[in-house]
């Protein structure tokens, strides 16, 4: 009978490790998700700088404006191409 207790005590304090590996294991993945949402949201924020710095200069500004004027016409040299 002892023995029967012991084997179960060992099978649950077994499920409990598992249980706390599984915990840490999905802790870590949030961690790692959560990194690279915050590598990306840095990436954007520079690109957004760079944009607006574009966008705010003289050269800049003409540079967009041809660019949507080419993307309202049909595109650029790869779309004639293809038609």
């Amino acid at each position: 009978m002892n023995k029967e207790l012991a084997d179960l005590l060992k099978i649950e304090k077994q499920k409990a490790i598992q249980l706390r590996y599984s915990k840490v294991e999905y802790a870590e993945k949030m961690i790692s998700s959560i990194e690279q949402e915050e590598n990306l949201l840095r990436d954007y924020q520079k690109l957004q700088k760079k944009y607006s710095a574009l966008s705010e200069s003289k050269l800049g500004n003409l540079t967009l404006r041809y660019w949507s004027w080419r993307k309202k016409l049909g595109g650029g040299k790869f779309e004639k191409r293809a038609k």
